[in-house]
């Protein structure tokens, strides 16, 4: 118990510091979870088009953009192969979803996919 109170009491200022910092950017878990939430949404939409639902084609569309709007404010700054293939794939989405083109989706979906991984 005394050893791990006296590890709980180090730090100081360079601990906040640290903490800080770690709390503005999104860990690999956060990615995780960014890039599956999306990939949900994204699946909802090709689901959507697929069986021609005007309604859930506008819910999903909805949606689907509240997320990537979500997923470019977390991402602002951020490096590595998760959030570029998360940024890649946000951009397919918004390209996709002019026309409702199934295949652009679906590669935007992969890219999520492998982002979890």
């Amino acid at each position: 118990m005394l050893l791990s109170g006296g590890v709980a009491c180090q730090g100081g200022v360079a601990a906040d510091q640290a903490a800080k910092a770690a709390a503005a950017t999104p860990s690999s878990q956060d990615l995780k979870t960014l890039a599956a939430s999306l990939e949900t949404k994204t699946s909802a939409l090709i689901d959507a088009i697929n069986a021609k639902n005007t309604e859930a084609i506008a819910k999903a569309k909805t949606d689907l953009n509240k997320e990537a709007d979500n997923a470019e404010n977390a991402l602002q700054s951020q490096t590595g192969q998760a959030a570029n293939q998360i940024n890649s794939a946000v951009s397919n989405i918004r390209a996709a979803m002019t026309n409702n083109d199934v295949n652009r989706l679906t590669r935007a979906r992969d890219q999520l996919r492998q982002a979890q991984q």
